[in-house]
């Protein structure tokens, strides 16, 4: 998929890394890795609606086609909003604070009985793009953004998943990874500090 890039050259900041570095820390791994092996982890457009219910229900069917692992995303179907599933709905990171991770945790006995099928190396999903660019020196904004992420952090951990798949692509094109002298009115190397001080707590309440 291609997007249009800012205009302004952009230069990638440090959050993006620790962003990917997240996806193998969050949670604790049930057994150690086969070094060496290639696991074969599916996700996609077909299984993203559908509950983690569903996918538990049909894990030994999936693993018959080859499959080590899933992505899935927490749902918790008896709770609709607007008449679709409650869950970590796009952008996840908006403007408004995650009021209901506990009712989200409702979903940890489906996770078990996933993780306790043959597919044995499954994700959490959740997602690393916001719905306008915000300034790396907004405190409550990502203090905000980093219990949410603890809050799918503790559900992937509560649910047996191996770790956290984070999805960083800049779907709303707001540049926020982006060095954009605009937006900032800073110097990329201050902008950059700002960034690599949110990807360290980003981190951090992940591991915590």
């Amino acid at each position: 998929m291609s997007h249009n890039r800012p205009k302004v050259a952009p230069r990638p900041l440090s959050l993006v890394t620790a962003a990917a570095l997240a996806a193998t820390v969050a949670g604790e791994a049930a057994a150690a890795p086969e070094y060496g092996r290639k696991y074969i982890v599916a996700m996609g457009w077909d299984t993203g609606p559908r509950t983690i219910g569903e996918i538990a229900d049909h894990a030994d069917e999936l693993a018959a086609f080859g499959l080590d692992g899933i992505v899935t995303g927490a749902k918790v179907p008896e709770l609709l909003e607007n008449g679709k599933l409650l869950g970590w709905g796009s952008p996840v990171y908006g403007t408004n604070d995650w009021t209901r991770a506990e009712e989200m945790e409702k979903c940890v006995p489906d996770l078990r009985r996933l993780n306790a099928s043959a597919l044995t190396h499954n994700f959490l999903s959740t997602s690393l793009f916001f719905d306008k660019w915000h300034s790396f020196t907004e405190e409550g904004y990502w203090a905000a953004v980093c219990r949410k992420v603890a809050a799918q952090a503790r559900i992937a951990k509560l649910g047996g998943c191996r770790g956290l798949m984070i999805d960083t692509e800049d779907y709303p094109h707001v540049g926020q990874f982006y060095y954009i002298p605009a937006n900032t009115g800073r110097t990329y190397a201050e902008e950059a500090a700002a960034a690599r001080r949110r990807g360290r707590a980003y981190m951090e309440a992940i591991c915590a």
